[in-house]
This record gives C-alpha cells, structure tokens and sequence, in this order.
C-alpha cells in the first residue's frame, strides 16, 4: 500500500465513507427511502446526507452514530444542518443528557491513528454486514460489535 493509501486522512475517509452509508441504511430501515430528521422530506438514499447535529466533524465525535442521522442535502448543506429542528429532533430522540455528552465529547482533543481507523474500519465493515450493531462506548470515537457478544 502507498503512504497516500496508507495515511490518516484515507482511512478517515474510508471510515466516512462506509459510516455514512451505515447511517443512511440505519434511518433508511435498510430500505430504500428515509426521511430527512430536520424537516421530514422523503428522500432516496442516494438523495440523503449523515449530517451530524455538532458540525465541524471534529475527530472526537465524527464517528458518533448518535451525532449522526439522515438529512436532506438542503438542511444539511444550505442550511448547515438546520440546527434548530435539528436540536428539538435530538431532543425527543436522546434527551438533553445525551446532548450534553456530545457536546462534552465535542470538546476534547482527538488525534486519529491509522492503526485505529484501521481497526474502526474493520468495525464499520461488519456492522453494516450484519446491520445489528449496539453502541459500546469505551472511547470517544462509538465503537460497535454485534449483538450478544461483548468487547
């Protein structure tokens, strides 16, 4: 593998890519059609976004699956994220503890490794194989593992 291939920023991709469409099948309910969480459009799944509800995609929760949900591309880009509708969605979804903790997480200095985006890849992998994942939180970056076995 070349260093480009091989670097930070590939895997960081690598693992964007396959999250995003982990999340799109997750609010999709693994069909075809999902509805935008900010303003409720039914959209393609090739039409929707993971738009994250704290922006900026810093490293401590960009793999957040709470963080993370379907959006049009017109609240997630024009309206950058369309934060209001956003935040009473998150709200009614996790309660303002949940909310607290991401900002929390938010907060923190992350700095990916490759090693770790490798092993986050692997992850993502089967996660979306199986599509029956449970959030572990060990790190700041959501780990998942399939149901009934334990990390």
């Amino acid at each position: 593998m070349s260093k480009t291939k091989n670097s930070v920023k590939s895997w960081k991709k690598k693992c964007w890519d396959l999250f995003s469409q982990i999340i799109r099948l997750r609010d999709c309910n693994g069909g075809v059609y999902g509805n935008c969480v900010t303003c409720g459009a039914k959209k393609h799944f090739n039409e929707l976004n993971a738009g994250h509800f704290i922006p900026n995609r810093h490293p401590s929760i960009i793999f957040d699956i709470r963080n993370c949900h379907v959006q049009c591309v017109q609240c997630n880009v024009f309206l950058k994220s369309n934060p209001v509708p956003y935040y009473k969605f998150m709200l009614h979804k996790y309660g303002q503890e949940v909310i607290d903790e991401l900002d929390r997480l938010d907060q923190e200095v992350k700095q990916f490794k490759t090693f770790e985006l490798k092993e986050l890849y692997e992850k993502l992998k089967s996660a979306k194989m199986t599509m029956q994942f449970d959030i572990v939180e060990a790190t700041p970056v959501v780990s998942f593992t399939k149901k009934g076995e334990e990390n």
